[in-house]
């Protein structure tokens, strides 16, 4: 059989948007490479996020099945008018999974840092499927520690969030858990604090994390400061202070940033939250700014038994990269 008829969303190849795979020597400027990170050894909460990569693959799929059986094979955005397609031997590849330890924690952040810094370094855009919030440290420090191969280069990082994650040691984790990585990644000194920027913190906050974000000059657009002033003009406040004097930006989405009523399949909750929505105009808005890395963290399909949750992460994803995938078609 030379040419297969699409296949239903449950059948073939268990890739992002049933992308071909590809092996890191395959990626090539302009490509956007999908990673997955099946870790939650460092998560303090419900336990799952080991099962978000391919969840998050497999609901993408059922994307890619809705757009194959269009006699174009084209979707179109109805809010925004946006094209989205996804043709054979197209610039979206699937690389796997990175690979992880789950008895060492060191061991897996050097592969999560040499494995996105590869890809950056091979000029293709990652994205980065977790996995616990944790992964954000090593996958940001790969990718700042590539994407700026002279000292003048500036990165900024924006975290979408209920929490903080800058917890400076853990008496059960130590330093190195899903609720340290933002603050390991501004101790790192790849990006000025003013470059930081936290959209959707909620509830309660541990007094040292928010004593510190205060004194460092970063910057948190709280949960009822999108409440108040809507969440267009919150992310574009955001975004100005993340972007300012910056060549590119590290983008990391914890899912409990939504209404755990709203998107269940996470390890944290937190009464509040904005919803799927106002997550997906998010999405529009940061498609416009530098992102030069992505990662989508915190699923955890077992507490979802409707997969609403991983269907969202694939949603917001797609609409992230979709302009990528029209160009690079």
């Amino acid at each position: 059989m030379e040419q297969r008829d699409p296949l239903p969303s449950y059948a073939g190849p268990r890739t992002f948007l049933r992308s071909r795979y590809a092996e890191f020597s395959d990626l090539r400027p302009g490509m956007v490479a999908v990673v997955g990170v099946p870790w939650d050894t460092t998560l303090g909460s419900r336990p799952g996020t080991r099962y978000g990569p391919q969840a998050i693959r497999d609901s993408s799929m059922h994307i890619h099945y809705y757009m194959t059986t269009s006699p174009t094979n084209e979707l179109v955005d109805i809010n925004t008018g946006e094209v989205y397609r996804q043709t054979a031997g197209g610039n979206l590849v699937d690389v796997g999974d990175l690979n992880v330890y789950q008895a060492d924690v060191q061991k897996t952040s050097r592969s999560i840092h040499d494995g996105v810094a590869s890809i950056v370094r091979r000029g293709a855009f990652p994205v980065i499927l977790g996995g616990d919030h944790y992964i954000t440290f090593p996958a940001f420090t790969g990718f700042a520690e590539a994407a700026r191969p002279a000292a003048s280069k500036r990165i900024g990082y924006v975290q979408f969030d209920a929490h903080f994650d800058l917890a400076p040691d853990n008496p059960i984790f130590g330093k190195h858990f899903h609720g340290s990585n933002a603050r390991l990644a501004i101790e790192s000194g790849l990006a000025r604090p003013e470059n930081f920027v936290w959209i959707g913190v909620r509830g309660y906050v541990r007094r040292e994390q928010y004593d510190f974000v205060k004194s460092s000059g970063a910057t948190f657009l709280s949960f009822q400061d999108i409440r108040r002033m809507g969440i267009r003009r919150a992310v574009e406040e955001g975004l100005a202070r993340a972007t300012e004097g910056v060549d590119a930006l590290y983008l990391t989405i914890d899912i409990d940033v939504v209404d755990p009523t709203l998107a269940p399949g996470t390890g944290a909750i937190n009464f509040g939250g904005i919803t799927p929505m106002e997550l997906l105009e998010a999405v529009e808005l940061l498609k416009d700014a530098p992102v030069g890395a992505v990662d989508l963290v915190e699923v955890a399909p077992q507490w979802d038994p409707s997969g609403v949750t991983e269907r969202l992460a694939a949603v917001a994803l797609t609409n992230l990269i979709g302009r990528r995938l029209a160009t690079g078609s």
